[in-house]
């Protein structure tokens, strides 16, 4: 494959930088095609579990690889297999980022079964972050709201260090900040999922506590701005 026929890199590590090496193992950093190359290699780990009739065996993005299974038999078995495929293919996986979790299990037996990766047990977690989204075994967004209001709340108070609360700096542009900066970083990967009665006046309650403490506003004076935000 003439695309790889030569391929070079660079490795920086605590700030230091190599010189350039040929590769001759895995594919290209940042390449267009990597991520497809590297779908077609992990078709071998298809296991899988049964959710509305689909049959999901991985999810991926990249080398973050979401394994799934509806047994702990299957499990076990995944694990194995996914041991031989890194042998197979020499990729390197690292059991100690490995975790498991039981969806909606909470309570289940399934907890005390031991699970081993590469000779190492697997640690159970009652959430894990995935795509930096967080993901729990009640099947619940809870975990990923709360992380996402913990988030913008800290960068807010940094924003509030810096020019953000000079009287000098126009409306327009503390908005402009706002939007770009806060709101950004609160609904980051809430458009993709389904908030219930509790989350949606959370956030909310979230966005009105950030807009008070930008624009140093009282109730009225918050309404108005996410009012005058929506229309910009």
């Amino acid at each position: 494959m003439s695309y790889y026929s030569e391929s070079f890199t660079i490795v920086m590590s605590n700030g230091l930088i190599s010189g350039i090496f040929k590769t001759t193992l895995g594919v290209k950093q940042g390449g267009p095609v990597s991520p497809r190359l590297f779908a077609e290699y992990v078709e071998d780990l298809n296991q899988g579990a049964k959710v509305n009739h689909v049959k999901i065996d991985i999810i991926l993005y990249a080398d973050d690889i979401l394994l799934i299974s509806n047994s702990v038999e299957g499990l076990n078995k995944m694990f194995e297999t996914t041991g031989k495929f890194g042998v197979k293919w020499e990729i390197n996986i690292n059991p100690k980022k490995t975790v498991y979790m039981g969806f909606g299990l909470v309570n289940n037996p399934f907890a005390t079964i031991k699970s081993t990766f590469d000779g190492m047990e697997v640690q159970r977690v009652k959430s894990a972050k995935y795509l930096e989204m967080l993901i729990n075994e009640k099947i619940s967004n809870s975990d990923h709201v709360n992380n996402r209001r913990t988030i913008t709340l800290s960068a807010v108070n940094k924003l509030k260090r810096s020019v953000i609360s000079s009287k000098l700096l126009s409306p327009k542009i503390k908005v402009f900040c706002y939007k770009t900066y806060c709101s950004s970083t609160l609904h980051y990967g809430l458009e993709l999922i389904a908030l219930n009665k509790k989350e949606m006046p959370a956030l909310q309650t979230t966005e009105s506590t950030i807009v008070k403490n930008l624009f140093k506003l009282g109730k009225r004076g918050v309404k108005a701005v996410n009012y005058y935000m929506h229309q910009t």
